[in-house]
C-alpha cells in the first residue's frame, strides 16, 4: 500500500477551491487523567491515576452542496492514539450516512502507520426523535512486536425537545498492541445520558452529562492474563458561548462523583482519587461566494 498517495487522498478535500459555499474549523484541546496509561502494565503496583493525556481534536468542514460535505481531521485520543481521518458526509431526507478512511500515525515505533475505515450513520424519526452510530476499525493483523490495531463503536438515541436535546448514547474504544512481554489490551467503555439545554436568542448553552466509565488494561502472556479495572461514575458540564455570528467557544469539566477498582484493582482503595478531564475548544465558521 503506498501510504503517500493515499494521505494525499486524505488531506486534497481540505484544499477544494473556490466553488465551494461554507466551511467550518473546529479544534479542542482536552487535559485529564480518566485513564490508564498507554504502558502500564496489570499488577506493577502502578499507582491510580498513572499518568496525565493531552488529547487533541482539530476538523476543517466543507459543504460543497445542501447535502454534501467533507471532513478532514486530526485527533489525538488517551485511547486510540493519533489518527488522521477523511469523511465524506452525505445528506438526503432523514438520513445522514458518513464513510472514509483513517490513518493511525506515529502510535508505534515498527507501525508508523495503519490504515482503517470509519463510518457514521444517523436516521431522523419523527423530526423530533434520531438514532445513530458509529464504527472505526484499523485494518491490521497482530504478529510482531509494534504491531496494534485500535476501533470505536458507539450508538446514540436522542430526542429534541423545547430548549432541549437529550441523549442516550454507549461508546466502546479499544487499543490491542503486541509488545515483547506479551499482548495489551486498552479499552474504555462509556453508558451515559446527556443533557443540551439551550434558548433561542441566548449566546449561552450547557452540556449536562452522568455516565458510567468502565477503564481496562489488560496483558496476554500466552494462556494467561492480568488485567486492572476501574469503574466509575463520571459528572460532565460544558458551557458554550456564541462570541459572534461565526465564533463559537465553550469550555467543560468532567470529574468522578465515585470510583472502584475491578479485577486486579479490587480492594484497592480509590475513595479519594480525584480523576477529571478538562476542555476548551473553539469553531469558526464562514461562507465564501
Amino acid at each position: 500500500m503506498r501510504y503517500p498517495l493515499l494521505l494525499v487522498f486524505v488531506f486534497l478535500p481540505a484544499f477544494v477551491p473556490a466553488s465551494v459555499s461554507a466551511s467550518e474549523f473546529s479544534v479542542q484541546l482536552g487535559v485529564g487523567n480518566l485513564d490508564f496509561s498507554g504502558d502500564r502494565v496489570p499488577e506493577d503496583g502502578a499507582p491510580v491515576p498513572d499518568a496525565t493525556s493531552i488529547e487533541v481534536a482539530a476538523w476543517m468542514s466543507n459543504r460543497l452542496s445542501e447535502s454534501l460535505h467533507v471532513d478532514v481531521g486530526f485527533e489525538r485520543d488517551a485511547i486510540l492514539g493519533n489518527t488522521v481521518l477523511s469523511k465524506l458526509r452525505v445528506s438526503e431526507g432523514p438520513l445522514q450516512v458518513t464513510i472514509g478512511p483513517t490513518f493511525g500515525l506515529l502510535n508505534t515505533g515498527p507501525a508508523p502507520v495503519r490504515a482503517g475505515v470509519a463510518g457514521m450513520l444517523t436516521v431522523d424519526l419523527f423530526d423530533r426523535v434520531y438514532i445513530g452510530g458509529e464504527a472505526r476499525e484499523t485494518l491490521a493483523s497482530l504478529n510482531d512486536p509494534g504491531d496494534y490495531r485500535s476501533g470505536q463503536l458507539a450508538g446514540v438515541l436522542g430526542a429534541r425537545i423545547p430548549n432541549a436535546r437529550v441523549e442516550a448514547r454507549v461508546e466502546s474504544r479499544r487499543f490491542e498492541e503486541v509488545t515483547e512481554g506479551g499482548a495489551r489490551h486498552r479499552s474504555r467503555n462509556v453508558y451515559g445520558i446527556s443533557a443540551d439545554v439551550f434558548k433561542d436568542g441566548v449566546p449561552y448553552t450547557v452540556v449536562l452529562d452522568l455516565a458510567y466509565h468502565n477503564r481496562e488494561v489488560r496483558l496476554l502472556e500466552g494462556d494467561s492474563s492480568e488485567v486492572d479495572a476501574l469503574g466509575s461514575i463520571v459528572l460532565g458540564t460544558t458551557i458554550g458561548v456564541q462570541l459572534s455570528p461565526d465564533v463559537a467557544a465553550d469550555i467543560g469539566l468532567d470529574t468522578n462523583l465515585f470510583t472502584f477498582g475491578r479485577r486486579g484493582l479490587a480492594g484497592t482503595d480509590v475513595s479519594d482519587v480525584f480523576l477529571f478531564r478538562t476542555t476548551v475548544g473553539l469553531r469558526i465558521t464562514g461562507n465564501r461566494q
